[in-house]
């Protein structure tokens, strides 16, 4: 892989590994919005990541099923996160923005745990897909 790309794969994963650490520092504040948007981020900046190491250029969009699908493009077991950047996916507005949907929906417990849980399942995805 072009040093370059490989770089950019790296700190963009390493970006999705912080957020991920963040996102469980903020659910121990109760902060449960918060993480689920973050959660939304690290599975944006994990996919891209891989897209990295197949030497795509920065697909400026936070749409995570859009990215889902470019990846799958390189290896179609990346089918495995449909339902988690279905879910994620939702969060990049509806939990930053008051007046939008039912903003409040979003600070509940089970709701930010789940959202944990598929952000480690997408950073654990991708890392044994970049390891390969």
């Amino acid at each position: 892989m072009d040093d370059r790309f490989e770089e950019l794969a790296s700190a963009w994963f390493a970006k999705a590994q912080d957020d991920l650490a963040w996102a469980k520092d903020t659910f121990a504040d109760n902060r449960f919005g918060s993480v689920c948007f973050l959660c939304q981020q690290v599975a944006e900046k994990a996919l891209k990541a891989y897209l990295f190491v197949y030497r795509q250029k920065l697909i400026r969009t936070h749409n995570l099923p859009r990215l889902n699908e470019k990846c799958k493009q390189f290896d179609a077991e990346f089918i495995q996160l449909h339902d988690a950047v279905d879910t994620l996916n939702s969060y990049y507005t509806d939990t930053r923005y008051p007046d939008i949907w039912d903003y409040a929906r979003f600070e509940d417990k089970n709701l930010a745990e789940e959202a944990i849980r598929f952000a480690e399942k997408i950073i654990a995805f991708i890392r044994k897909k970049k390891e390969t």
